[in-house]
């Protein structure tokens, strides 16, 4: 039986900026005289630079035609999550093609979107079939579209029993997603922003502990390549250190600068997701670098741990002043978290430059933040720097015990996280 697919080319208006525009109808045209290659270049370059969908979905016609089905399902469901208008039908048929079938659900998602093609090729499939093809009720990905309807009820009533509705459908998803199946990485990423949010609303640890635990398993469900990776591993850190300051724990933030490191040494990732994820781990090795200077890392020599914090404060600085340097002016979360590691630092070493731009990023923070949240952790920030005053000759405040600053995880989602329209 034929199903049929839609066209290629560059389509679509995208929310990249013109570079990557540029960069995609650069990428098409080479497409067209054969230079496959140097066409995915670039298509990459605008999907992982630019967060261009078209050419993520570029990208897996590429892989397709080629015969990379792996790839090609990563970035169909990519430019999926991003709003490609094509991308779930041309899903439905490669997988349809594998003879996967998974391949029902995603054309009856594009067809719920008002795709022609994908209705007619989800008619076919199941005038072929002697019975119903996909449960609708125990299908994962219908599971998934149904805690979206939920969640989005409840932003606009506020009704209490929707969002409980939500994170109970998605946990029933992540249970219909067996590992290896290929909606579970999105599911867990579902359950990890319903709980969050839930958890930022009520403030209950047994919400955190659970949303923890959720993120770290989506960060493994997540293949190496997957082009959301980054983003779940920046969730990940900062859950992990909101944990680790809530139970007074030290291991829950090493193990978020473990991810953090772990996830930057990897190769690729749209830049604006490794920004924001340097500057959750910025604020998760200030986060460390505090509570070693509060056990004292189990006794271990003065001299060492002093350099130890000292290490972990400069990596702070560095990835912070990274991620402002690539994040738009008004990104309160990187800025309140250099602001600080700078502190700290500037505080520890009798700095006053560290001090003076630590004063200058918490200043614009709490000036352009627009979470009410991050202005106050800003506002708070800021107040600290300035009542502690100039630093000491020596520098080192021995003897005081250090600030509790409060760091941002990174922006946080307002609909139902892992949406198929992306961030």
């Amino acid at each position: 039986m034929a199903v049929g697919s839609g066209g290629g080319g560059a389509g679509g208006d995208g929310p990249g900026e013109d570079r990557g525009r540029q960069l995609l109808l650069r990428g098409v045209e080479l497409d067209r005289h054969g230079r496959t290659e140097e066409a995915e270049q670039l298509f990459r370059e605008a999907a992982e630079g630019y967060g261009d969908f078209n050419g993520m979905y570029n990208l897996a016609l590429v892989a397709e035609r080629t015969g990379r089905i792996r790839m090609a399902r990563l970035w169909y469901t990519e430019a999926f999550r991003h709003g490609h208008p094509e991308a779930a039908n041309n899903l439905g048929v490669l997988l349809h093609n594998q003879e996967d079938p998974d391949a029902a659900q995603w054309f009856r998602i594009a067809a719920s979107t008002g795709h022609p093609q994908a209705a007619a090729n989800l008619r076919r499939l199941e005038a072929a079939a002697p019975a119903p093809l996909v449960d609708p009720e125990s299908a994962p990905v219908v599971k998934y579209l149904k805690a979206e309807a939920a969640f989005k009820r409840f932003e606009e009533t506020g009704d209490d029993a929707s969002l409980v509705a939500a994170v109970n459908i998605t946990r029933d998803g992540v249970r219909l997603a067996p590992e290896g199946h290929p909606a579970r990485a999105v599911l867990l990423g579902a359950l990890r922003g319903v709980l969050r949010h839930r958890y930022d609303l009520r403030g209950h640890t047994a919400d955190l502990h659970e949303v923890v635990l959720v993120a770290q398993e989506e960060l493994a469900a997540r293949a190496p390549d997957d082009p959301a990776r980054t983003e779940a591993a920046q969730a990940a850190v900062g859950l992990l250190r909101d944990l680790s300051q809530v139970i007074g724990d030290v291991e829950p933030v090493r193990r978020a600068v473990d991810i953090g490191r772990q996830a930057l040494a990897r190769p690729g990732g749209e830049q604006e997701a490794r920004a924001h994820l340097e500057a959750s781990l910025c604020g998760a090795l200030t986060s460390l670098a505090v509570q070693h200077t509060d056990t004292g890392d189990g006794g271990a020599a003065a001299a060492d741990a002093e350099a130890t914090i000292d290490g972990y404060l400069d990596e702070a600085v560095a990835l912070g002043r990274a991620a402002v340097e690539r994040l738009p002016a008004d990104d309160a979360v990187s800025r309140t978290n250099l602001g600080a590691a700078l502190h700290m630092r500037g505080s520890r070493r009798g700095s006053p430059d560290d001090l003076d731009e630590a004063v200058a990023l918490l200043r614009a923070a709490a000036r352009t933040a627009e979470n009410p949240r991050n202005r106050a952790d800003a506002a708070t920030n800021l107040t600290s720097v300035l009542r502690s005053g100039p630093p000491s000759p020596t520098g080192r405040r021995t003897g005081a015990r250090p600030t509790r600053w409060r760091t941002r995880r990174g922006p946080s989602c307002a609909r139902h996280p892992g949406t198929i329209r992306g961030r």
